[in-house]
C-alpha cells in the first residue's frame, strides 16, 4: 500500500495530533521558531529541507518517511518503508543495543 502524498502543512498537523504535540513543544523540540512552525503549520509558508529533517526529529519519525509522505521522495512499497523504519532505528540505537539486535536476530534465524 502506498501512502498518499500530503502538503507540509497537512503532514505538520497531523503529525501534531498523532504525537499530542503542540506548535509550541514542537517548536522546542525542533529549535524551530514557534511563528515558522505556526506558518508551515498554517500552509502560508514552506519549510527547508533541514527544517523537516529537524521537525521530523522531534516527532521522532526519520527524515526519509517525513520526504516521502509530503511528496519530496517517490512513494514506496509497504515493505520498503518498513525496512527504511528499521534502518532508522537501528541508527538511533548505541553501539551496545545495535550488537544485541544484531545477536538477537541472528537467533530468531537459527530457530
Amino acid at each position: 500500500m502506498l501512502l498518499s502524498m500530503k502538503t507540509i502543512s497537512e503532514w505538520i498537523n497531523e503529525e501534531l495530533v498523532r504525537s499530542r504535540m503542540t506548535q509550541a513543544e514542537l517548536a522546542r523540540k525542533s529549535k524551530i521558531s514557534t511563528a515558522q512552525i505556526a506558518r508551515a503549520a498554517n500552509g502560508t509558508r514552506g519549510l527547508s529541507e533541514e527544517n523537516i529533517k529537524k521537525i521530523a526529529g522531534a516527532f521522532g519519525v526519520s527524515p526519509v518517511q517525513a520526504f516521502r509522505e509530503i511528496g519530496l521522495l517517490p512513494q514506496v512499497d509497504k515493505d520498503t518503508e518498513r525496512d527504511e523504519e528499521l534502518l532508522h532505528l537501528f541508527h538511533q540505537m548505541t553501539i551496545e543495543k545495535r550488537e544485541d539486535l544484531l545477536f538477537y536476530a541472528e537467533f530468531l534465524l537459527k530457530k
